[in-house]
C-alpha cells in the first residue's frame, strides 16, 4: 500500500496564473512568435494526445474559437473529462477560469492537431492524482500541469504516490509542462526564491538528472 487518499478533503492547490497590466509601447508575443522563437514543438502535434490538469473553473469552446482565429490557426475542437464526479465551474477570468483558458488557448494554438483532452477533478489530492492518473491511461504522452503548492501544503502521504507516477514507466515521449514565469515561485517559504510547486518541480528534476 502507497498511500489512503480521500480522506481530506481541503483545496490541494492553486493556479498560478497573473493578469498583468498592458504595459504601452509594445504587443504581447503570441504562443506562435514564442514556438518559433524557441523551434518547439516540431509539427503541429499530429498524432499526440495532450492532457491537462484542472483544479477548478471552466472551458468555453467558444472563447477558444475566437481566440485561434485570431491567430489563423486552425479550429480544435477539446474533450472534457470529469474525474470524480467533478464539474467545470465557472468563476471568471480573473479565477480560475482565466488559468484553464490559458492553458488550452497556448497549446492548441502551437500544436492545433493533437488530441487536446481537459481533465477537471477536485481540488484535493485524490483528485489531483485521479487526473494523473486518468490522463496517463488514456495515452497523454504530455500532460500539462499549471496548479501546485510548495511542498510544506503537502502531506508525505500525498506526495509519494504523486511522485511515483511521475516516474518510468512513462513512456520515454512523456512530458511534463511547468508554469515558472507565470506569477514565479510560490511564496510563505524562507527559500521561496529558488523553489517551485510540488509536482512540477519533481518531474523536471527528475527528466535534468536523467538527462545528465
Amino acid at each position: 500500500m502507497t498511500a489512503v487518499l480521500g480522506l481530506d478533503d481541503r483545496n490541494t492547490a492553486r493556479p498560478w496564473h497573473a493578469i498583468a497590466p498592458r504595459a504601452g509601447g509594445g504587443a504581447p508575443l503570441t504562443p506562435l512568435q514564442v514556438a518559433k522563437a524557441y523551434q518547439f514543438p516540431a509539427g503541429d502535434g499530429h498524432g499526440q494526445t495532450v492532457g491537462v490538469i484542472e483544479l477548478g473553473g471552466a472551458f468555453v469552446q467558444k472563447d477558444l474559437d475566437v481566440y485561434l482565429a485570431s491567430l489563423n490557426v486552425p479550429r480544435t475542437t477539446v474533450t472534457v473529462v470529469p474525474v470524480m464526479g467533478a464539474k467545470p465551474t465557472s468563476d471568471g477570468p480573473g479565477g480560475a477560469d482565466g488559468e484553464v483558458m490559458l492553458d488550452v488557448e497556448i497549446i492548441a494554438a502551437i500544436a492545433p492537431a493533437a488530441n487536446l483532452r481537459v481533465y477537471f477533478a477536485p481540488n484535493t489530492t485524490a483528485g489531483f492524482l485521479a487526473a494523473i492518473n486518468q490522463a496517463f491511461h488514456d495515452g497523454a504522452g504530455v500532460i500539462s500541469i499549471s496548479w501546485g503548492g510548495p511542498e510544506s501544503t503537502w502531506t508525505r502521504q500525498a506526495m509519494r504516490p504523486t511522485t511515483r507516477r511521475s516516474r518510468p514507466p512513462w513512456p520515454e515521449a512523456a512530458a511534463c509542462s511547468p508554469h515558472r514565469g507565470t506569477t514565479g515561485p510560490p511564496t510563505g517559504s524562507l527559500v521561496a526564491a529558488c523553489t517551485s510547486t510540488f509536482p512540477l518541480h519533481h518531474r523536471t528534476s527528475q527528466a535534468a538528472a536523467a538527462r545528465g
